[in-house]
């Protein structure tokens, strides 16, 4: 396997980690059973792995992190983070650690809030998708 195929193959991997997080969080959101945390867990896990995937497809090693902001920084060297993205890292920053630990937690989740952050991941993933489908095209 060249390097493109094992970078297309690693990518491919996170996609599909990123895809089943961001189904998780979908089918929990109208369960009002469901803590809303768990819905903002999987929302950022799903971006989370929707970059790692999209460092990945240029070469780059994916930090060992949690922290959407480092991973963003990772992605777009020097670069100002692109506006739609900057609330989702405000919202889902939390999930990585904090909101997942009852000690931790500042505040409770905000299920409306999560709700509206979740078009941008899936845009998120669905941009990693579409990436490797070009990549393996072209």
């Amino acid at each position: 396997m060249t390097l493109p195929e094992k970078q297309l193959a690693l990518a491919r991997a996170w996609l599909e980690k990123a895809q089943g997080d961001v189904e998780a969080a979908r089918a929990a959101m109208d369960n009002l059973r469901v803590p809303a945390w768990v819905i903002g867990f999987h929302l950022q896990q799903a971006i989370e792995k929707a970059w790692k995937g999209r460092l990945v497809l240029v070469g780059v090693r994916p930090p060992a992190v949690h922290d959407l902001r480092a991973l963003l920084q990772a992605r777009e060297p020097a670069a100002d983070p692109p506006p739609e993205v900057v609330p989702v890292v405000e919202v889902l920053q939390p999930f990585a650690v904090e909101e997942r630990y009852p000690l931790l937690s500042p505040r409770e989740a905000d299920r409306a809030e999560l709700q509206s952050v979740l078009p941008n991941v899936e845009r998120e993933v669905d941009e990693l998708r579409d990436a490797i489908r070009d990549r393996s095209e072209g």
